[in-house]
């Protein structure tokens, strides 16, 4: 997961350096742009740990049946149930 995290500060580095450069930005414009960015980039870095953790957890349920011994009726109808 730190790689991610990695990818998206290094993201955020040069989105914010291009912000920057943008001519006739009061520091005001400037500064809610910054938090644009910020925001955005936390938000992609949420979605990228949800998708994770719930690509995760499919993958240790798709396991459940196998140890179990429960086949796949009963298990999809106790997944449905809840």
């Amino acid at each position: 997961m730190k790689r991610k995290a990695g990818a998206i500060t290094g993201i955020g580095n040069t989105l914010l350096q291009v912000v920057q450069r943008i001519r006739g930005m009061d520091r005001e414009r400037r500064m809610r742009a910054d938090s644009a960015v910020d925001v955005m980039l936390g938000f992609r870095l949420t979605v990228t740990r949800e998708s994770y953790q719930v690509s995760s957890l499919v993958q240790e349920l798709e396991k459940l049946p196998a140890i179990s011994g429960m086949g796949p009726t009963p298990f999809d109808n106790l997944a449905n149930a809840y």
